[in-house]
Order: structure tokens, then C-alpha cells, then sequence
């Protein structure tokens, strides 16, 4: 078994935590006003006690001359009789009314408390005091009653004495033992007839009366939104990992890793950009803002993509995603900046033929492009576009939709127009169609050199992912790895809010160009 990282397991409670903050939050309010509100429509409770002594019974102190006492056993024993129905419907006879007490035992001494409750100060006194008198009484009564039966019991046993005795002769040695047991038994008999005399024969007595209380015990709204407050955070915080449990999108660059497996890495994190202007989507953050987090971010991918450029071999990278919406038109487009803003001549090329969307990103229109140069309508040199203001950059939109995009991507034609691009420039970037969507990516797979699989934080499911990859890896796509876009600081990655990545083009007709209009490439 793996050692666990404790370490991991925090920051993975942790981040739950953050992102859910609203469940928490939510849930603590919402049970802690519950609680007080609960706590105001309640009426007020008052509480009075009674104090009562329990000691001996006479007649315990009668027959058990000699023998072992336990107090503890004692008291315990008491306060069953204390709660016992007989002591509770004598009580409520006195009263007039039910009466329901509450009897604490101190095990260091012989006082219990009788504790009544009531909506009234008063009627808490007068239950509470009725209730410890109904005990005495019923303490007295059952002792008198067992110091008669006990009286009788050793008048009996005088008699029987008396006569072994006297039918003893007056020499016989056993009328000196019988005659000593007569002499004790007479001793108690009087001890007995002194004991039932005695007003505290029972051995208990009310010590202290219960007092009418001047503020109620209940409610107590502080309190109990406190504890309805600690009540909530629980709850809260069980929900926030039941809502983390039950979500299957990808929060950050560990999850990501997990899904992909062994061998592919996460290549970069881009943060996303929500807030940093009113309109994120179709941007070239690596032009606009290049010391921004998300165009730094970009150029981490950048140089992991150069290293492999240096032997020749990886010219031509599609940049694909699991479904769409999760930023990949967006990655292509920064990539492509960044490679150009770091020398290289780089052409960017829309495979996407169904929801073509990279033209925004430069201000250009999409009358002619990839789908005009394989109808033979225009020529390569005619489609292609340089972008103004960044050198060695070049974009060939995809043109007109076709109706049979499928048939286009599957066409010999489509690997020889990529060939002839990728040769006099440094690096291609294909934008092309989801993988779970259509069947192209699967297609362009096999004419790249390499594949980048974009997902998007919070959005993107596991399922989904590992199902492109898992479709990739049927076709023997080279893939390369995969870039966790739109992370926010909550994420445990870089950070900025949200919002970067892709949406759906509302607009079929290009905004007006940002960039003066670009003149064609010189071949």
C-alpha cells in the first residue's frame, strides 16, 4: 500500500472548502436564523427546585443492627421511589393538575433536587414543593406502617420465647441464651414504639422549599443560534463534500493528471481572466496584456513546444478538447501569438468546419479559407493572412461551412493543403472540432505531429476527458498532454477569477477588425 500524503489530502479539503464557501456559509446562516427565529415564537419556561434529605429509615435502623449500610444504594434507591407513579399521582392530587418533575441526585451526599417546569413562576414553585411533600408523606406512611408490622413481628417472637422458657426446667443451661435473646427483643420493641412516635420516622424531609423564579430558563435565543450557527457549519461543510463528490468536472492541475494517466503531463495552467475587462472571449491576451498571468501561462506552453520543435520532428500541433466550450480556439489563437512573438514563423490554421470561431480572435472575415482552397476557388497564397502587428504570424480561417465537413477532413486533399503550409513556416497550429463531438479531431490526428488536449476547469467532466483520451489513443494520436484552462484562485492554481475561454459565436458575422486589415504573405 502507497503511503498517504496527508499533506495532499488537506490542500484537496481545503480547496473544497473554498469553492463551496457559499454552501458553507449559506447553511450556517440559514440554521443559526432558524434557530433564534424558532427561539422567539417559544414561551417562556420557568424552573423552580426543591431540596430534599434522604436519610435512614427507622426500621432499616431497627434490623440491620450490625450489618453492612451502602448511602449510595440508598439514594439510588430513593430516587426510583421518587419517580415512581404512586409519588407522582399523589402530588398531582395535591395540586390539582399533572405534575411532571425532574430529580437530580448528587452521589457525594443523601439531597436530591426536585426540579419542576412551568409557564408560570409560580405553578413551578407550587409543583415543585408538592412533589417533595408528596415524598415525604409517602416516605412517613411506609415506615410507620413497617415499624407496626415490625412491632408485631417482635411481640410474636417474645411470646415464642416466653414459652421455651417456661417449659424449661429452672437448672437447664439453655434458659440463660433464651432468656438474653428475650431481654434484646424486648430492648427493640421499645426502640420501636419510640421510632413511631417520632415525626421523622421516615427519614426524609424537604430541606428547602422551591422559591417562585424571577426569569424564565427558556428560551434563550443567543444560545441557541449559536448552537444552531456550529449546527449549520457541520452541515454546511457535509453538503459542500457531497456537492464535490457528486461533481465530476475537473477543479484543478492534480485531478487533471489523474485522469490523463501516466505519460501525459499537464503541459500549463492558463488562469482566466474574468474581470479584467467586460468582454474576455476572442482575445489575444498574449498581444494585449503579454505580462499578464494567463500570457505567461501561454508562454509556459510556448517553451514546452519549442523544446520539441528543436530536432524538426514535431512541426504541427492540433489543439483539441473533450467537448466544446473548454477554451481551445482560445489556446490555438494565444499559442500561435506566442510562438510568432518569439520568432518563429507560425500559421494557424481553422479545421474546425463546423463551428469555425478563430477568425474573431484577428479580426478577420471568413469569406475565404481552408474549405475555399479544396473547392479550388481561391489559392493557398489568397487564404492565408499575416496578422498585423505581430511578425511571422500567419492565419488561414476555414471559409465557407461546408455541408459535408466529415468528407473534407477524411480527404487526401486536406493532408496535401497541411503540407504545403507547414513547409516554409516553423510551426502549424490546427484548431480543430471536440473530440467526443465529431470524428475530425481523430482524423487530423493521424496528418499532426501532435496533439494538446485543452480542458476547462470546472467544466470539463472526468468522464468526458478520459473518453477523448481514450478515443485519441485508438487512433494512435500522438498525444502530447493537456492544458487545464480557465483556473481560478480557488482552484489552487494561478488564479485571476473566471471566464477565459470560449463561447458560443452568437454572431456569425465577424466584428469589426481590431488590427488594420493583414496583406497577404509574400511567397
Amino acid at each position: 500500500m502507497e503511503p498517504r500524503d496527508d499533506a495532499v489530502d488537506l490542500r484537496f479539503y481545503l480547496g473544497v472548502l473554498r469553492r463551496r464557501a457559499w454552501v458553507v456559509v449559506l447553511a450556517t446562516v440559514a440554521v443559526a436564523a432558524l434557530a433564534y427565529g424558532v427561539s422567539l415564537t417559544q414561551s417562556d419556561v420557568y424552573e423552580a427546585g426543591a431540596d430534599v434529605l434522604i436519610g435512614r429509615q427507622a426500621s432499616d435502623q431497627v434490623f440491620v443492627i450490625g450489618q453492612g449500610y451502602d448511602p449510595r444504594r440508598n439514594v439510588q434507591t430513593e430516587v426510583r421511589i421518587l419517580g415512581s407513579r404512586t409519588v407522582s399521582d399523589a402530588a398531582s392530587e395535591a395540586v390539582g393538575a399533572a405534575v411532571s418533575v425532574r430529580i437530580v441526585a448528587d452521589d457525594e451526599s443523601d439531597v436530591v433536587r426536585v426540579i419542576a417546569r412551568s409557564s408560570a413562576p409560580s405553578f413551578a414553585a407550587r409543583d415543585a414543593n408538592a412533589y417533595a411533600k408528596a415524598y415525604v408523606d409517602y416516605r412517613l406512611g411506609s415506615t410507620v406502617q413497617r415499624l407496626i408490622a415490625a412491632g408485631d413481628e417482635v411481640t410474636s417472637k417474645i411470646a415464642e420465647i416466653d414459652t421455651q422458657i417456661a417449659a424449661l426446667p429452672a437448672t437447664s443451661t439453655r434458659r440463660a441464651p433464651l432468656e438474653d435473646q428475650r431481654a434484646y427483643l424486648v430492648e427493640q420493641q421499645g426502640r420501636l414504639e419510640v421510632s413511631a412516635n417520632l415525626a421523622d420516622a421516615g427519614g426524609a424531609a424537604v430541606l428547602a422549599e422551591a422559591d417562585v423564579p424571577t426569569a424564565p430558563v427558556e428560551p434563550k435565543p443567543l444560545r441557541n443560534a449559536l448552537l444552531g450557527a456550529f449546527l449549520g457549519l457541520l452541515l454546511g461543510v457535509g453538503i459542500a463534500l457531497l456537492l464535490e463528490y457528486l461533481d465530476d468536472t475537473v477543479k484543478d492541475h492534480t485531478a487533471l493528471e489523474r485522469i490523463l494517466g501516466p505519460g501525459l503531463p499537464v503541459l500549463t495552467e492558463v488562469p482566466s481572466l474574468g474581470g479584467r475587462r467586460e468582454k474576455v472571449e476572442h482575445r489575444l491576451v498574449v498581444v494585449d496584456e503579454p505580462t499578464s498571468p494567463a500570457a505567461e501561462a501561454i508562454g509556459m506552453l510556448r517553451t514546452s513546444l519549442l523544446f520539441r520543435a528543436l530536432d524538426g520532428q514535431v512541426t504541427s500541433y492540433q489543439v483539441t478538447s473533450a467537448i466544446p466550450g473548454e477554451g481551445k480556439t482560445t489556446v490555438a489563437a494565444n499559442l500561435a501569438a506566442s510562438l510568432a512573438g518569439a520568432g518563429k514563423r507560425v500559421v494557424v490554421v481553422d479545421l474546425d468546419l463546423r463551428r469555425p470561431r478563430l477568425h474573431l480572435y484577428f479580426g478577420l472575415a471568413n469569406r475565404v479559407g481552408v474549405t475555399s482552397v479544396l473547392l479550388g476557388d481561391v489559392s493557398v497564397r489568397d487564404a492565408m493572412r499575416r496578422v498585423a502587428g505581430v511578425d511571422g504570424l500567419f492565419v488561414m480561417p476555414s471559409g465557407p461551412v461546408p455541408a459535408n465537413p466529415a468528407e473534407i477532413m477524411a480527404s487526401s486533399r486536406l493532408a496535401e493543403l497541411l503540407g504545403v503550409l507547414v513547409a516554409p513556416i516553423d510551426l502549424m497550429i490546427v484548431d480543430s472540432p471536440p473530440v467526443l463531438a465529431v470524428s475530425d479531431a481523430m482524423a487530423l490526428a493521424r496528418i499532426v505531429d501532435a496533439t494538446i488536449l485543452v480542458a476547462r476547469a470546472g467544466k470539463s467532466s472526468r468522464r468526458a476527458i478520459q473518453r477523448a483520451v481514450s478515443s485519441l489513443r485508438q487512433v494512435k494520436a500522438p498525444l502530447l498532454g493537456a492544458v487545464l484552462n480557465d483556473v481560478s484562485s480557488d482552484a489552487g492554481g494561478y488564479g485571476y477569477g473566471s471566464g477565459y475561454g470560449d463561447a458560443p459565436d452568437r454572431n456569425p458575422v465577424p466584428n469589426p477588425p481590431r488590427r488594420r486589415a493583414p496583406a497577404p504573405p509574400k511567397r
